[in-house]
Parts: structure tokens; sequence; C-alpha cells
């Protein structure tokens, strides 16, 4: 009796989720976070805000299932300026030469690898950030696994990831002036086999960094408050209310 009202419930919030009018394009299926101080790129893989100013996305947004993680393409390593921006407007191959950062895919190809369109449109530079190379190496790439061990075991899950530049005087690389963030966030809001929903969020200093740590975990909320986003706002308001005010690890 009790396992029967439990699926009922269930079934239930489900359907009144699926009456709000959610978005067609799965990558952004539960909102835009934002419109503003960009340029939004629709990719085959991804959605993302670009900032023509800072010469790099401001959130970048997708949608990873078990069945996109199935079948892997041999990756592609190169990288190029994106045909949707012109020129003066966008990263150039030569503003990360000799840089002491590394040009990190905020949509990772390792989630983008199930066909070779999608693969193409996560390596051009409107998805890449400057990023320090020990926090890349070690924390960002972890969290990235964890993301995909996760799907792997059926569930589904929806990531926003972005910059975020909290001081006055940031510093620029190479000719066109490329914006080195000062931090970096990543927001995972995640259907389980059951078809509840939960969410994690983290918060990462632009700087070398082993081990993640209760200090990167963080709501969604309190990185709303930072970006003045608002994450997946067409979820009913109280299913935001529950996943969004917590502090989850994935």
């Amino acid at each position: 009796m009790k396992k029967n009202l439990i699926i009922l419930v269930l079934i239930l919030f489900w359907l009144k989720i699926f009456s709000y009018d959610l978005n067609k394009n799965e990558n952004i299926r539960f909102g835009y976070p934002s419109f503003k101080n960009g340029k939004i790129l629709v990719k085959k893989g991804f959605v993302l805000l670009y900032d023509e100013n800072k010469k790099v996305p401001l959130w970048v947004s997708y949608h990873l299932k078990k069945q996109y993680l199935e079948k892997v393409i041999k990756p592609l390593y190169s990288y190029g300026p994106d045909p949707q921006l012109i020129k003066g407007k966008r990263a150039e191959i030569d503003d990360y030469k000799n840089s002491i950062y590394i040009r990190c895919r905020l949509a990772p190809l390792e989630d983008m690898s199930r066909n070779k369109e999608v693969m193409k449109d996560a390596c051009y530079f409107s998805n890449v950030c400057p990023m320090d190379k020990d926090l890349y190496f070690n924390c960002w790439k972890k969290i990235e696994k964890r993301i995909r061990d996760f799907v792997k075991q059926g569930n589904d899950v929806w990531v926003v990831t972005g910059p975020l530049f909290t001081q006055k005087d940031i510093k620029k690389i190479g000719r066109n002036k490329i914006f080195v963030p000062t931090h970096f966030y990543k927001v995972i809001l995640y259907q389980r086999k059951d078809k509840s929903f939960g969410a994690s969020a983290y918060i990462f200093e632009n700087k070398k960094s082993k081990k993640i740590t209760e200090n990167n975990i963080v709501s969604i909320d309190d990185i709303e408050k930072i970006t003045d986003f608002d994450f997946f706002s067409l979820l009913p308001e109280y299913v935001q209310n529950l996943v969004e005010s917590r502090k989850n690890p994935l």
C-alpha cells in the first residue's frame, strides 16, 4: 500500500511538472539562465550565452543522458574561432598561445562525444574559458567524471557551467583581451530513475587546487545571487525552492 502511494505521488509530481511550458530544446529544457550581456548561440549539443566584450561564454547549458555516453567517437583536439561570431568580438587561436592558462571547454569533449557534429561545436572558442592548469586537471575533471558516472547509472542530468568575475581588475590574455575568470561555477540538475529531482552546485577559485572541499559545495541560490541568473526557471516554483536552496555534493 505504501509503495503504491509513493508511485502515485511520483506520477502526479511528474504530470504537474510537464503541465508547464518547457523549452523544446533539451539543453535548456528548464529555461535560459539569462539573456543579459551576451549573444545566445544554439549549438548541436549545448546552448550558450557568449559575451563579445569578455570573449568568453557566461554560461553553457547542456543535457546529458546515458545514451549520449554509450557511443564514443575519437576525440577532436583542435580548437578554432566560432564562425557565428565576427573577428574582434571572438577569441582566436593566437590569444591562447604562450598563456599559463588551460583552454577549458565548458561543454567537455567527453560529454560531447556522440557524433562529429556535436564535438565540432564543442571545439570552438565560444565554448572555452582560460582556467588554471592545476584546477582543470584535478577538481574540474573530477566533477566532470562524477557527472558522467552518475549519468551512466541511468540518471538524466542538465549541467550549466560558466565563469565568475568577482574583482574590478580582471586579467586579460591575448591580442583580443580575453577576460580571465576569478572563479568558475557548475550547476547540476538531475532527474533520478524514479523521476524525482535533485541538484548540486559548485564554485572553484581559478587557481591551483587539487582537492574538492566543503567550501566548494554551494547551493544554486548562492550562485544566482552572484550571477543574477535564474537557473531552471521553468520548473515549478515549489520544485525550484526545494532543490535550489540545498547544498548537496554529487
